[in-house]
């Protein structure tokens, strides 16, 4: 009983733990995927609303949407300037 409790332990320990994605409430995931899939919101504008990174965000839409519709928004998003403020900045000058 004990050595099955201390294996559990180890393989929560050893998997890092999502805070952010923990406390997302459903209306706030529906709507970081509708940002998600619009063109002018970068995803510095999720960040700033929601504290979610990149890979956050990427890795909210592939638990979210179906395989087909997650490749279809990666292949979307992959090579497009308005996802990132960075990138905005550095065309204007």
């Amino acid at each position: 009983m004990i050595t099955e409790f201390v294996t559990i332990i180890k393989v929560f320990l050893n998997k890092p733990f999502d805070f952010t994605m923990k406390n997302l409430e459903r209306h706030e995931i529906s709507h970081i995927v509708e940002m998600a899939w619009q063109d002018l919101i970068t995803f510095d504008d999720i960040r700033v609303q929601y504290g979610l990174t990149n890979n956050e965000v990427i890795k909210l839409m592939r638990k979210e949407l179906k395989d087909s519709s997650f490749r279809m928004w990666r292949k979307r998003t992959a090579g497009r300037i308005t996802k990132h403020k960075k990138k905005i900045n550095r065309d204007e000058n």
